[in-house]
């Protein structure tokens, strides 16, 4: 994608600017923004690109389990928590899924970040990209590590990265402290050099997700019993926030048990179709065997869930119950036949359940096996 025009936050607190199409050109400082306003007017059609400093963004590469965005999102809070020396309320957050178990993500304080976007707001320059110096140094999957000036820009393979002072990168190295190991030798660029790559890289992740204005509290302008109003109403929005959470929570799980419930029903009756009520199906079904099914059921179940608590190597594929000889056929899995062998015996014990195997085979990197579970008088 082409870039119109690119401002950087040098790792001092600089602004500098330069034409993305200029390559080898040195940038200038931003000063009042009348050259750059005059460029951005000239190629209205190319996006302003703003590039913040390594130095003062935290990027980190997060490993988590895929989920839904808002599950991403709260775990993402909670993972950074530690990495930050901001409390993360004050920090502006964003992450982005780079593929199966890892998340990338960035946080810069709020008050740098409404400081940066409301000076150049005054100049009447509003960027439409967000980015961070060390992820425009080289494309994703690449290693790169440079110096320019008085700085050493490292970015590694997915998508983090950081910016250190050659004084402070001198000082680990004597004391042992590879900050780049595993990356290469740094090479040397000019500034111009560092803005031909902001200028030819895509960026990984835009930070700008939403306008940014500095405003004054509104604490400032309430009278002492006003700001206790104030904080009541916050207290009492929280708890109302927490009991809507737990109970979502709640209703979330109560929604996977019922559906791991409906699977289970299908599979122990597939002649059915459609499941509206499963306790009153259920009856219904048992009621057709003058109720003996469904002690049998119950009886045959209730031993197979115990026995399978208590061995978590086991792992339960089908299960159908057979109206017409009361007996409940499963389909189990396990690691070996022996540890097919073992839970058998266990549901066994104390003669409750008379156990039928019926087949084991190879599947996979697992044996699975058939049985046919039924209550002894």
């Amino acid at each position: 994608m082409s870039i119109g025009v690119i401002l950087y936050i040098t790792p001092t607190g600089e602004i500098t600017w330069r034409r993305a199409g200029e390559a080898g050109r040195t940038p200038a400082l931003l000063a009042d923004g009348a050259a750059c306003r005059a460029a951005i007017d000239e190629d209205r059609g190319l996006p302003v690109r703003l590039v913040l400093p390594g130095n003062k963004v935290t990027a980190r590469i997060l490993e988590m389990p895929d989920t839904s965005e808002e599950n991403a999102r709260a775990a993402v809070t909670f993972l950074m928590e530690d990495h930050l020396a901001v409390p993360v309320a004050g920090t502006h957050l964003v992450s982005k899924k780079l593929e199966d178990g890892k998340r990338l993500a960035l946080a810069v304080a709020h008050v740098d970040m409404e400081a940066w976007l409301e000076q150049l707001k005054e100049m009447d320059i509003r960027p439409d990209e967000v980015a961070v110096d060390v992820q425009l140094l080289a494309p994703m999957g690449e290693v790169v590590s440079l110096e320019a000036g008085d700085w050493r820009y490292c970015r590694k393979a997915e998508g983090d990265g950081f910016v250190l002072d050659r004084q402070t990168v001198a000082m680990l190295e004597q004391n042992g402290l590879a900050e780049t190991e595993g990356l290469s030798i740094p090479s040397l660029t000019d500034m111009a050099g560092l803005f031909d790559r902001f200028a030819r890289t895509d960026i990984i992740l835009n930070l700008l997700q939403g306008p940014y204005g500095s405003q004054a509290s509104l604490m400032e302008y309430f009278k002492p019993l006003a700001r206790i109003g104030v904080l009541a109403l916050v207290v009492f929005g929280l708890y109302l926030g927490h009991l809507w959470l737990e109970a979502h929570a709640w209703r979330q799980a109560a929604d996977v048990l019922d559906q791991q419930a409906e699977v289970l029903f299908k599979g122990a009756f597939p002649d059915v179709s459609r499941i509206v009520n499963i306790r009153a199906q259920l009856k219904s079904r048992f009621s057709l065997n003058e109720g003996s099914g469904e002690d049998g059921f119950m009886q045959a179940s209730s031993r197979l869930f115990e026995v399978l608590e208590g061995s978590p190597e086991i792992q339960l594929d089908k299960m159908r119950f057979g109206s017409t000889d009361s007996r409940l056929y499963v389909t189990l899995s396990a690691g070996s036949f022996d540890g097919l062998e073992m839970f058998k015996r266990q549901l066994s014990a104390g003669g409750s359940l008379k156990v039928s195997d019926q087949g084991a085979r190879q599947d996979g990197n697992r044996v699975s096996g058939d049985f046919a579970l039924e209550v002894t008088p």
